[in-house]
């Protein structure tokens, strides 16, 4: 059960930080950046302004954030498993 948990909130943690499609497609970013997602910053730094050094170092940053996220989630739900078991 705990599993199916672990599993649903990876998949939430990985969806809300590349959610781009839905956003481009509906604001392009928003009026004064106010829907922008780091996502839709890596897009146009990248491909409208070429900055691929920066595109390539906000994808690292999303990777990391990810990566943490997700054992800091791995690290809670072990320590609760152990104290209820």
């Amino acid at each position: 059960m705990a599993q199916c948990r672990v599993t649903t909130i990876i998949f939430a943690i990985t969806g809300s930080l590349t959610s781009f499609n839905l956003i481009w497609a509906m604001t392009n970013g928003g009026p004064a950046h106010y829907t922008e997602v780091i996502a839709i910053y890596l897009y146009l730094n990248t491909f409208r302004y070429f900055k691929y050094g920066l595109g390539g170092a906000i994808s690292m940053i999303i990777i990391a954030l990810s990566l943490g996220l997700i054992s800091v989630l791995q690290i809670i739900f072990r320590r609760i498993e152990a104290q209820y078991e």
